[in-house]
Order: structure tokens, then C-alpha cells, then sequence
């Protein structure tokens, strides 16, 4: 039983689940390149 929605649907979990963690590390290196004077 391959649905392509199932798949898809996961696939879009898995996408937004690497958003959410990435988010936080952008953040904190935008942080980063602000006290190193870079813009």
C-alpha cells in the first residue's frame, strides 16, 4: 500500500521537523555573526 499522499505527508513532517530545528541555529548564528562585527 504505497499512497503517494502518505508519503508525501511525511515527507512535508520531515521537512518542517528540519525548519523547526534549523530555525534556532540560524538565530544563534545570526547572534554569533552580530558580537563578530559582521552584518
Amino acid at each position: 500500500d504505497n499512497d503517494p499522499n502518505e508519503a508525501f505527508t511525511s515527507l512535508l513532517d520531515k521537512y518542517q521537523q528540519a525548519l523547526e530545528t534549523s530555525i534556532p541555529i540560524i538565530g544563534v548564528a545570526k547572534q554569533g555573526d552580530q558580537t563578530h562585527g559582521k552584518n
